[in-house]
């Protein structure tokens, strides 16, 4: 017995197939999803991200600074620290390329530290942590190195301006 095949114009073929495909899409889509009510996990892993910034921190020279950088869902990506405005890098997870004497990185759960020896006042300007993502992620923190100097200076000032309240709330009294 033969077959008997209906014409089916090209167009709704096409558009049928397309439907189907639609179709197989949204449940490819649906099943790669987090669903977290209903019980699925997600075939994806979630994108590394920063947990707040680098805080910025003033150090006296000859001091030891450490820089905090915190992530979250790093996985399989990598963490790398440098200085704005030069080319090379200072690490790649922990380890180190430059300054291998003076510098050192450490992780603990989710936070990367870059130990910085010794500090001197070519040691300030802005420190960059990066996620090894496409496109990288970066964030900046400042590490500001003072002379004895410029320290004793703000010293003096804290303990006159302290000095003066005292007094002026003794007068108030």
């Amino acid at each position: 017995m033969s077959q008997v095949h209906k014409r089916v114009p090209f167009n709704k073929y096409i558009a049928g197939n397309a439907v189907k495909f639609n179709r197989y899409k949204e449940k490819q889509h649906f099943y790669s999803q987090a669903v977290l009510s209903s019980g699925f996990v997600s075939t994806q892993a979630p994108e590394p991200e920063f947990v707040g910034g680098i805080p910025g921190i003033q150090i006296i020279a000859g001091k030891d600074a450490i820089l905090r950088c915190v992530v979250e869902n790093l996985g399989d990506y990598k963490i790398s620290w440098g200085v704005v405005n030069q080319k090379d890098q200072l690490s790649i997870g922990t380890n180190v390329f430059k300054g291998k004497d003076r510098i050192h990185v450490t992780h603990s759960n989710n936070s990367w530290y870059l130990h910085i020896k010794n500090v001197t006042q070519n040691d300030t300007g802005y420190y960059i942590c990066q996620i090894s993502t496409n496109p990288i992620k970066t964030q900046a923190g400042h590490l500001d190195v003072v002379g004895i100097c410029k320290t004793f200076l703000l010293y003096s000032v804290k303990i006159i301006s302290s000095t003066k309240m005292h007094i002026i709330n003794g007068l108030l009294k």
